[in-house]
């Protein structure tokens, strides 16, 4: 998994699948043939049932909204392989979380940037995406060494009626 850095402006369901990081792996047919078939199957066009698609019955079920990590996000990954039926809206990489404005960066005023914006459309897309869902804001563990980012944090997401969680799921 990536850090959301495509949206979430996108209206649409849409998927960005990325076959490594250099073009040694861009060429390779076999991952683009490997994922091309998961994505047929999980879609449900080659006939089966389709997997992991959201519906009425999924009601009060867990969706992550990640907050912090690099780019791809490996705290997040770990809920997501660690806890059963656990859904992921969208996930927030540190650098998507600016919390200084450039214009004030000597000014010692108080954390400015465009973080709280960050988290409120992505917090408003994964609501829309996952109707009914319970929206669980996850805060990568090593920003709990950033005091006045944790509280800043903190203090913007409780409102917002997502619940606040340290660690896998851990109040």
């Amino acid at each position: 998994m990536e850090g959301t850095h495509h949206g979430p402006e996108i209206n649409s369901p849409t998927m960005f699948v990325e076959i490594g990081s250099t073009e040694e792996y861009w060429k390779r047919q076999d991952a683009a043939q490997a994922i091309a078939q998961l994505v047929w199957e999980g879609l449900g066009l080659g006939g089966g049932d389709d997997i992991g698609n959201w519906n009425r019955n999924n009601d009060k079920k867990k969706v992550l909204l990640g907050l912090g990590g690099g780019h791809y996000v490996p705290r997040h990954m770990d809920i997501v392989l660690k806890e059963d039926s656990v859904w992921v809206g969208h996930l927030l990489s540190g650098y998507s979380l600016p919390m200084e404005d450039p214009k004030q960066a000597n000014e010692g005023k108080e954390v400015g940037g465009t973080w709280k914006q960050a988290i409120k459309v992505s917090y408003d897309a994964t609501c829309a995406a996952f109707p009914g869902g319970e929206i669980l804001a996850h805060l990568d563990q090593k920003l709990l060494f950033q005091n006045e980012r944790v509280v800043k944090l903190t203090l913007f997401i409780r409102p917002s009626q997502a619940y606040f969680h340290k660690g896998l799921f851990e109040v």
